[in-house]
């Protein structure tokens, strides 16, 4: 079944504008549900089924008729996903429009099913997310759930369920009791995503919404940069084969200003004296000066097409394991709280921030998106203020330089 939003040309009113409807073709047949919108033909971008936004002055309305078109785009995407999990996608495009009108189907959706249906909608990474949270739900609720069954109540109820779960090991020994309370927020705002996105897509009324009343718990998170001696003593350890090269891996994201694991294992642009890669979290193009400690590194890593980690492990999350298996191996032994990969970064930032260098600087080391005015978008950020703040704090903690 094919679902797109067209503008119909068959029809077009007085002013010189078509409407804009959600045309469902399946089985040879189509059949067209209007949005109540009509617009110009130059206004609408085929492609992506969206209204063109040419200047600031038409952005408030033409973002509002967009949002309204997104939502019923997605209304009839996640009836289409339901029919095909239920096994009644071959129906007739006739059938489709008065289920979709109707709500035929609402009815018979549980929160589960829909939990489901909206998971299809997200990327995988993202989908993984929410999955857990519905496993989570599924392991302690038997039964299937319906929207109504997700009150207040039963919020603090499952909220009491995992905040005295107890977690085993391989070998079935206790290694945890009770989930923290940022863990539990992230499955209790996974829950509420569902019910943002089915309240948006009239699915459930507005009356039966949770949260009116429900506040998601939060906590300060620890900080995770950690002591300058505790970084010091981790760069001078000498342990075995692969201790050495964890460390020498961690020195290495260091020196490049915490660059992100996924980055690292795909680094493969490091000439002319610089690093240069696109961070894969925010798609910015990045540059780092490559110092003579960092090149030691780079040419000790070295592999066919750049470092070789992408020759050593399938995959980045591997790579990333067993760096950090590794780094907890050498803290124990020095005795010393966890080292991370994530928390090398938060360490460069900390130390970058007690040596008083600019936030600005520390912003655009980290590669931070942020928020520009025009007259950002023609003034290039001066690197070489990157550049001299990383050798700094590289003196620093390597030769004890202020």
């Amino acid at each position: 079944m094919e679902v797109k939003v067209v503008l119909d040309k068959r029809r077009i009113n007085k002013a010189g504008k078509y409407p804009l409807k959600i045309r469902i073709y399946n089985l040879g047949k189509t059949v067209y549900i209007p949005l109540d919108i009509n617009v110009f033909e130059s206004e609408f971008d085929e492609e992506a089924g969206r209204l063109f936004i040419f200047d600031k002055k038409s952005k408030a309305e033409k973002t509002v008729l967009n949002n309204i078109i997104a939502r019923q785009q997605e209304k009839a995407d996640l009836l289409c996903l339901e029919l095909r999990r239920i096994g009644q996608e071959n129906i007739l495009p006739s059938k489709f429009k008065a289920m979709f009108l109707s709500d035929e189907l609402n009815s018979k959706i549980t929160f589960n099913d829909y939990f489901r249906s909206f998971i299809q909608l997200k990327t995988k990474r993202t989908g993984e997310i929410y999955e857990s949270t519905l496993s989570k739900i599924e392991s302690h609720f038997n039964e299937s759930l319906f929207f109504d069954d997700i009150t207040f109540s039963w919020l603090e109820k499952f909220d009491n369920i995992m905040s005295k779960e107890i977690f085993y090991n391989s070998k079935g020994e206790i290694i945890k009791k009770g989930l923290e309370i940022n863990g539990r927020s992230i499955h209790m705002r996974n829950i509420r995503a569902v019910f943002n996105h089915a309240i948006d897509n009239d699915v459930v009324p507005l009356n039966l919404y949770p949260f009116r009343r429900y506040k998601i718990k939060r906590e300060e998170t620890v900080k995770r940069s950690m002591e300058i001696d505790n970084l010091r003593a981790l760069f001078s350890f000498d342990g075995t084969e692969s201790e050495n090269w964890a460390r020498d891996v961690g020195k290495l994201i260091f020196f490049l200003i915490g660059i992100n694991v996924k980055d690292l294992y795909y680094l493969d642009k490091y000439t002319g004296g610089k690093v240069d890669y696109k961070r894969a979290k925010t798609g910015r193009i990045y540059q780092i000066k490559i110092e003579p400690e960092t090149n030691e590194l780079l040419i000790r890593f070295s592999g066919v097409n750049g470092l070789i980690f992408s020759e050593q492990f399938q995959l980045y999350k591997s790579f990333g394991k067993r760096v950090n298996k590794y780094l907890a191996d050498i803290c124990y032994k020095l005795e010393i709280p966890r080292i991370t990969t994530y928390s090398l970064r938060h360490t460069w930032a900390t130390i970058a921030a007690e040596m008083e260098i600019p936030k600005e600087t520390i912003s655009e080391g980290l590669g931070h998106s942020s928020g520009k005015s025009v007259t950002d978008v023609y003034i290039k950020f001066n690197r070489k203020k990157v550049d001299e703040a990383n050798r700094k704090i590289m003196n620093y903690i390597l030769y004890h330089q202020i």
